[in-house]
């Protein structure tokens, strides 16, 4: 069984960075700081797999969905049918 997240290691899920979040950002702000994970993102999708790397990132997502699936309760399934 997992076991549960520390508070200090939830907090970094949800920020990161470890900073503070500032609600009195503008818009304009946030669209600038997300320009890099954009182009990150972009170059993902834009990406050539060759048919072995096909193969084997769909592999990944079979066995990720799997171990997922296998951690929670009957009933309670995301991938597999129930």
């Amino acid at each position: 069984m997992l076991e549960p997240l520390s508070q200090a290691k939830q907090s970094k899920i949800h920020d990161p960075s470890g900073a503070v979040n500032n609600l009195d950002r503008s818009s304009a702000e946030q669209l600038e700081r997300n320009k890099a994970i954009q182009t990150v993102l972009r170059q993902w999708l834009d990406e050539e797999l060759t048919p072995e790397e096909s193969t084997e990132r769909a592999q990944l997502w079979e066995d990720f969905k799997q171990i997922v699936d296998s951690s929670r309760e009957p009933g309670r399934k995301l991938y597999s049918p129930e």
